[in-house]
């Protein structure tokens, strides 16, 4: 699997979860938290994104600098799925 499908089935599981806000593919690199995500909701969205690729993620990879944006956790799930050699 390509990053950019992730990217925007990424992008669609957190239009889906974030009911307030519209996330667009210009804000891939864009702060969850400067975007007014709060924590909460990244962590059903981490959840979310977890269920749909049927992985989940080491714990210490959950720290807030790696999951700040859309990019960075479609990243996390490229690299696990080519881990798991599911690519």
């Amino acid at each position: 699997m390509m990053i950019k499908e992730i990217e925007l089935k990424v992008l669609e599981l957190i239009n889906q979860i974030i009911l307030n806000k519209r996330i667009s593919l210009e804000q891939l690199n864009d702060d969850f938290t400067k975007m007014g995500i709060d924590s909460m909701e990244i962590i059903r969205f981490i959840v979310a994104v977890e269920e749909y690729y049927n992985i989940e993620f080491d714990n210490e990879l959950l720290e807030m600098n790696n999951i700040s944006t859309i990019y960075k956790i479609s990243l996390l799930v490229y690299n696990e799925l080519k881990r798991r050699g599911n690519e």
